[in-house]
């Protein structure tokens, strides 16, 4: 396995994964070619299980058309109800993380109103105040705790807006991690984005908060994001943080910093984004090379309708990263981006790399050429565990460095 990380001076080596032979690495220059690694196709069938939602309103010709609330509303039902199946998630990874952590519900304050979240911390313990400057930056961000009963007590309506917070049981102080889930901005948070934040906090020895933002149609861009960014920025204020998303989540983590550096406020220590949407500006049709057979150019426009409005301005860097320019990426933590050789995302995903090491970044690039979209947090084909074993070790590098 060859694996490299980017540096503004030097070019990449893109890993193939544990089971790819020789040669099956591309070498990636600043000028942004790139060799064609070898394509994985899914099973028969496979892509329209798991991801494909029903029809979408097409007309005549076969374009998207959503012109109406109710319309909205009735599209965002139906890629609701298309849920991959939980039997994906290891039943042993399910049991060993989510037996080392237990939970307690809280919300904090942003721009567009409370934001509920289970604050998770060491099994067999309680916190009535913060023990260390990690739990501070999660109080601080919390507010007030929520009486029995409450309207976080509940977990049935993940997709109102909340967010967990899941700690090990030998939890140090350490900064925070911030989980972003996917869902194409519409979707809300799963049964295998508490495995994932469960298996983020045991791993890593941080608390992890697992942010259930407002999802669109009901609440369009920019309300999901500014969510994120609020309460991102009430824990930078106490404690250092590390972020980690996943799709829509990974567009989050790039315009979280994006802004950050806008403001001159303080950023995190770093980022970590699987497969993120960057430019949301291009038709999906128009993209060069996209492959659609395990998400539908229909099921990317439908995102694309149900998260923006009319007069939204989808060039803009927060909305589209890849747009933006040298000078508002420099200064970026270090950056891990991964991406899928059957990912309708993977180009623009690896050319973000690029931008961010063109800026003077430090970046590390790796594509798994046997996967496919959702594959980290959906514990889908062969490559998951490699996947996993380079975030936890990209993070406990990063946590390395800042114990110094």
């Amino acid at each position: 396995m060859r694996e490299a990380s980017w540096w503004p001076h030097a070019g990449v080596v893109l890993s193939a994964g544990p089971e790819a032979g020789p040669g099956a690495g591309r070498h990636m220059r600043r000028d942004g070619h790139m060799g064609r690694g070898r394509a994985w196709r899914p099973r028969q069938g496979e892509g329209a299980r798991l991801l494909r939602c029903a029809a979408v309103l097409p007309n005549e010709k076969g374009d998207l058309v959503v012109t109406t609330d109710e319309e909205k509303a009735r599209l965002a039902r139906q890629i609701r109800g298309t849920n991959i199946n939980s039997t994906h998630i290891p039943a042993h990874y399910r049991e060993h993380y989510l037996n080392q952590v237990t939970v307690e519900h809280r919300a904090c304050t942003t721009r567009h109103g409370e934001l509920p979240y289970d604050l998770i911390n060491a099994a067999g313990t309680t916190r009535d105040g913060p023990a260390d400057g990690a739990a501070a930056a999660a109080e601080s961000a919390a507010g007030p705790r929520k009486s029995a009963g409450g309207p976080s007590e509940s977990t049935a309506g993940r997709h109102e807006s909340g967010a967990d917070r899941y700690e090990s049981t030998a939890s140090p102080c350490k900064p925070v991690i911030v989980n972003m889930h996917g869902g194409g901005f519409v979707k809300g948070h799963q049964e295998q984005d508490t495995v994932i934040s469960a298996w983020l906090a045991v791993e890593t020895g941080c608390p992890v908060l697992d942010l259930d933002y407002a999802l669109a149609p009901e609440h369009p861009y920019p309300v999901g994001l500014e969510q994120c960014i609020d309460l991102v920025g009430q824990v930078l204020e106490t404690s250092e943080a590390i972020l980690v998303g996943h799709s829509a989540g990974a567009n989050f983590a790039l315009g979280i910093v994006i802004d950050a550096l806008a403001k001159g406020g303080a950023v995190p220590l770093a980022v970590v984004a699987d497969y993120p949407p960057v430019d949301n500006e291009t038709d999906p049709g128009e993209k060069p090379g996209i492959v659609t057979d395990v998400i539908p150019l229909d099921r990317m426009r439908a995102f694309n309708e149900l998260y923006f409005t009319e007069s939204t301005n989808r060039g803009e860097v927060l909305c589209s990263p890849i747009n933006a320019e040298n000078e508002q990426l420099s200064g970026f933590p270090p950056t891990l981006i991964i991406t899928a050789q059957q990912d309708p995302l993977m180009q623009e995903g690896e050319q973000m790399a690029l931008k961010l090491a063109q800026a003077g970044n430090e970046v590390t690039m790796r594509r798994f050429l046997h996967a496919r979209h959702g594959f980290v947090t959906y514990f889908v084909g062969d490559e998951w565990p490699a996947a996993h074993e380079l975030i936890i070790r990209f993070l406990r590098g990063i946590l390395g460095r800042s114990a110094e």
